[in-house]
């Protein structure tokens, strides 16, 4: 807890409050964040077995989460809830798959609701963004008008190998020689929000429990996939995760036929005894056809894997490209937020290849 609290002091994060259950081990992770004085909040205190066995103690108790998610604050700041587990069906589904030390981001929408944005892993904070923020030195003052010593900035590890990293005219020439698995966060989706989708057989055939693509999102598609079809990158195979704003995305592309998969589905959407993480690095590491590329249309994601810490700050409609090695690795090259492509076409002609 006390390297979030310093990643989310290097990355310049404005914390208002922190809030945090009675439970000791919840005030005690509140005080280790050490990035603003923690309130009790009987709210997020741990649910009972009574609580679960009474709807109208589960549903009031779900209220009062949900309360605290939608709370305004203050502009240009954050709130940090430190609270436990909640059961299945209430809320959110990220709340009930949360594992220790993981934090569920949530975006506060108008008129009372919240907007889940993604899940990070401990060590994801520090790669939070596209850029790491390395202070020379962080000054920290106590209470007392006094200064302490100032604390080194830990050295950030790059998302992306610079000895490997592919960029211009060289990133293009790789990709028409193809042999790169294009990996995709859908686009811009705010239409709607994600419903308790492990709890509903066949959830991806209903969109309406589901957050939708916009049309800046489909707009975002149709831009890409003609960039990619106008620098000649040869495609032969488009895979998308079983989301709606996916599937949106990919066919949006107009690069062929698409195939859709769990193997690239958000962990709210995994169902059980299925590793889903597992599942989409294998995906990653699978070589192309000869001479062509595969789009993989998913999620930023937790991944425990230090090749995927780079999803955890993917841009809607951004791409990575992933470069698999033929013995079931693969790993990061470059990577392409949706401005990146006009200047790929600019710079596309026999001057500069």
């Amino acid at each position: 807890m006390r390297a979030m609290g310093d990643a989310l002091t290097r990355q310049r994060i404005s914390v208002h409050e922190v809030l945090t259950s009675e439970y000791c081990r919840a005030s005690d992770t509140a005080v280790l964040l050490g990035v603003a004085p923690p309130q009790n909040n009987t709210l997020l205190n741990e649910y009972t077995l009574a609580d679960t066995s009474s709807p109208a103690r589960l549903a009031a108790y779900a209220v009062g989460i949900q309360q605290l998610l939608t709370k305004p604050v203050p502009a240009k700041t954050n709130r940090v809830l430190v609270g436990h587990l909640l059961p299945p069906a209430i809320v959110h589904p990220a709340l009930s798959i949360l594992a220790e030390g993981h934090t569920a981001v949530f975006k506060i929408e108008p008129g009372n609701r919240f907007h889940y944005i993604t899940t990070l892993s401990p060590s994801q904070w520090q790669f939070t963004g596209r850029q790491i923020v390395n202070d020379a030195a962080i000054v920290i003052q106590s209470q007392a008008p006094q200064v302490v010593a100032p604390i080194q900035a830990q050295t950030s590890i790059p998302l992306i190998d610079v000895n490997k990293e592919l960029k211009g005219a060289a990133l293009l020439q790789a990709l028409r020689k193809g042999g790169f698995n294009l990996y995709m966060r859908h686009g811009s989706a705010t239409i709607g929000q994600d419903g308790n989708l492990a709890q509903v057989p066949m959830w991806w055939e209903n969109c309406a429990i589901q957050r939708n693509i916009s049309d800046t999102g489909r707009e975002q598609a149709r831009s890409v996939g003609a960039s990619i079809r106008d620098l000649k990158i040869p495609v032969s195979q488009v895979l998308t995760s079983q989301f709606c704003r996916n599937r949106e995305t990919g066919y949006g592309l107009g690069l062929g036929p698409v195939e859709v998969t769990e193997d690239l589905n958000h962990q709210i959407g995994q169902r059980i005894g299925f590793d889903v993480n597992a599942a989409r690095f294998k995906q990653l590491a699978e070589t192309p056809l000869k001479g062509t590329n595969r789009v993989l249309v998913s999620h930023t994601h937790g991944s425990p894997r230090a090749e995927e810490r780079i999803m955890g700050g993917m841009q809607e409609a951004e791409i990575v490209v992933f470069k698999p090695d033929g013995k079931g690795g693969s790993e990061p090259v470059a990577r392409i937020p949706v401005p990146d492509w006009e200047n790929l076409l600019k710079g596309d002609g026999p001057a500069k290849l």
